[in-house]
């Protein structure tokens, strides 16, 4: 994948609060019920007597659109398609198609191939310009298929350029692609809390000293991963009540179309001091490794969003640190997640893994 994203590459910038409300449900614009309206069921069959052919889609590609400046121009609520087929220059097969938002809230970007016949193994790149910059998204597979299928946010002004290539770099005949912008009616989860809104506007939370928004159980945090200028992780603190607690926490993201592959990592008050520690001599003996007691564990084989779960004993109320991080290259603000607490009461059980 390294040949695309050098041709696709833009500068990702933070937008953790421009993440748009759910949309109303939609209306019908001159009042009349759609349902009872009338029908024409004549067909090209019965006036003709032959089958209609229908056609492959409604924006097929046009050559050349192996450049990012030179995409096929199409539109949202429509299938586009093409085939990988490179010109006499190209090492690689690769397409590009543009589109504008249809609107502001959540985006949904389908890319077909296994699921038609094709041969192709289709990675998703999109670049999305928007007021706050440009962004780089890349979706490579979803949950349970080869296929690429992202959720987003989105607002109405934004505009796409989306990239097609094998992840194999195959190409040629046979190498078929099919797409579908679809903007959806809200998100794909709830969320009681926001990042950007449970912390001033000047404050960062990349850094463990810079962790203020506290957790309790049954919170759910939305949040986006970094940006490059930062560390890329989002540090939070996590209220522990006295007592025997189990502390379950989950990331849910890539199971609900985020392209983010996150980590989620839990940690003792100690880790404050060892990251200072650690800044101030890098080359010491202490990191913020040594105060870790849980990271990253997985339900299943085929899933990016990991849990942890941790059993703490204390005499009185305590703190827990956790810190959202990724297991690749990509970020920025398109990178959602919502990030789940749970704190249960637990009988004291002499045989429990702590």
């Amino acid at each position: 994948m390294q040949i695309f994203l050098v041709t696709l590459m833009f500068a990702t910038q933070a937008c953790t609060s421009c993440y748009p409300a759910s949309l109303p449900s939609a209306g019908n614009d001159d009042g009349e019920d759609p349902d009872n309206q009338p029908i024409d069921t004549a067909t090209e069959e019965e006036e003709t007597g032959d089958l209609p052919t229908p056609p492959l889609c409604e924006f097929p590609e046009v050559e050349p659109n192996n450049n990012i400046a030179e995409p096929t121009p199409i539109q949202a609520e429509a299938w586009a398609c093409g085939e990988l087929m490179p010109d006499d220059a190209d090492t690689i097969g690769i397409d590009f198609v543009s589109f504008d938002s249809p609107g502001q809230g959540w985006i949904s970007l389908w890319a077909r191939g296994e699921s038609i016949g094709s041969a192709a193994d289709i990675d998703m790149n999109v670049t999305i310009e928007s007021a706050e910059g440009s962004a780089l998204v890349v979706f490579e597979r979803s949950p349970g298929t080869h296929e690429p299928l992202g959720l987003i946010p989105v607002n109405a002004d934004d505009e796409f350029v989306v990239g097609f290539v094998d992840a194999f770099r195959g190409m040629g005949e046979g190498y078929v692609w099919e797409f579908l912008p679809s903007l959806e009616k809200g998100p794909p989860l709830d969320w009681n809390l926001h990042e950007s809104e449970s912390r001033g506007s000047s404050r960062i939370n990349d850094r463990f000293a810079d962790a203020t928004t506290v957790l309790s159980d049954g919170d759910r945090i939305f949040g986006a991963m970094g940006n490059a200028d930062r560390d890329n992780a989002d540090v939070f603190r996590i209220a522990v009540p006295a007592g025997r607690h189990l502390i379950q926490l989950s990331l849910l993201a890539w199971e609900y179309g985020s392209p983010l592959n996150g980590q989620i990592k839990l940690y003792t008050p100690d880790v404050v001091d060892y990251e200072a520690a650690f800044e101030a001599d890098p080359s010491g003996d202490v990191t913020i490794a040594d105060a870790r007691v849980a990271s990253n564990r997985y339900r299943h084989s085929d899933t990016w969003d990991p849990y942890v779960d941790y059993i703490v004993s204390a005499d009185e109320p305590t703190e827990l640190y956790v810190s959202v991080t990724k297991a690749n290259d990509y970020f920025g603000p398109y990178h959602w997640y919502v990030l789940d607490v749970s704190i249960t009461a637990e009988e004291l059980d002499d045989t429990a893994t702590p």
